[in-house]
């Protein structure tokens, strides 16, 4: 099986607001209700939300499907304990396993790219469970959000998927859940959540409506969700293809970045007994760590919010956006 890069370097119905069902524990008491915000001033990058922009979005009713993609929905991983810091999420939300590639082989990458059966199989499974998408009558132009807890981690790779697969609408929260906590705005008990999911029964006609707008949406994205595949994702073959020509000078347009912390990136594996040691990263790459692009933030809760303006970020590279970028990090593809 071909594990996968991203060829692209991403950057770059209730009403529940009025009273608040659960309060994080930091905020309890602490006078942060009435606390605002002022708006960004930058020019707002369309692939991001920011958390007051949310807010007028869900008070609004319009319909909408928001997704918790934070580390501990990864189903491998999900220990929950009794800790608060585990227990919050944005009301009408759908917990999201970035981890979509189930029974996998264990020599190979969990967070290999899924394929179109595997993504809309799951995406059909979650669907299917959440009374939310009874309002929803197609998956067109619906605004698909994502946010973690504590970082700027998982939510562009599920950005990234979804922009794949057809999707054109999809945007990452800002700052993500300790934002929206920290400016005390309401969340709900995760389990109380998923005590309510678990006790849903999945009538015959939400799974009919389902898979006929998945159905709908495979059709009118045939095409593009082809092309997508064919230009924005790499298999090790074409990273093989990839060092063979710049062997031979050529790609001179095309750069390679592995975007995990430098002192991976620059680190030695001892190979042979240990007995030799070779350079930790993919020939003729480079490297610029992901968290160059995010500011971090202290508020009750610490967060993460993307710089504003990241093509000044690229050029003190000194590197033009007319080239291509292929990018990989330890993990995903």
């Amino acid at each position: 099986m071909n594990k996968s890069f991203s060829r692209i370097f991403y950057y770059s119905q209730y009403t529940f607001l009025e009273k608040p069902k659960y309060v994080s524990p930091l905020l309890r008491n602490k006078g942060q209700f009435s606390r605002v915000y002022s708006s960004l001033k930058e020019q707002k990058n369309s692939y991001l939300i920011e958390t007051n922009e949310l807010y007028d979005l869900i008070k609004s009713k319009k319909k909408y499907l928001l997704f918790d993609v934070s580390w501990y929905n990864i189903k491998n991983d999900n220990e929950y304990t009794n800790d608060d810091d585990n227990l919050e999420k944005i009301e009408s939300s759908i917990n999201f396993n970035s981890n979509i590639i189930s029974n996998q082989d264990s020599n190979i990458s969990s967070f290999s790219f899924p394929t179109q059966s595997e993504f809309f199989s799951y995406l059909r499974e979650l669907l299917i469970k959440h009374e939310i998408v009874i309002n929803i009558n197609s998956l067109e132009n619906i605004p698909f959000i994502f946010y973690e807890k504590d970082d700027i981690f998982y939510s562009p790779r599920i950005w990234f998927i979804f922009k794949i697969f057809g999707f054109n609408n999809v945007k990452i929260l800002n700052g993500g859940l300790n934002k929206w906590i920290s400016e005390g705005k309401y969340v709900i008990s995760q389990n109380e959540t998923e005590y309510n999911h678990n006790n849903i029964t999945s009538d015959k006609e939400r799974i009919k409506h389902v898979d006929q707008m998945i159905e709908e949406h495979l059709i009118r994205n045939k095409e593009s969700i082809k092309t997508n595949l064919k230009k924005y994702i790499y298999n090790y073959s074409d990273i093989e293809n990839y060092i063979a020509q710049k062997k031979n000078n050529k790609l001179k347009t095309t750069i390679l970045i592995d975007t995990r912390p430098n002192a991976s990136f620059s680190s030695l594996l001892l190979i042979n007994n240990k007995k030799t040691k070779i350079n930790n990263h993919i020939p003729f790459s480079i490297n610029i760590p992901y968290h160059y692009f995010i500011n971090s933030n202290q508020e009750l809760y610490k967060y993460f919010t993307f710089k504003s303006k990241l093509e000044q970020c690229i050029c003190i590279f000194n590197y033009i956006f007319s080239k291509y970028f292929i990018c990989y990090c330890y993990f995903f593809f």
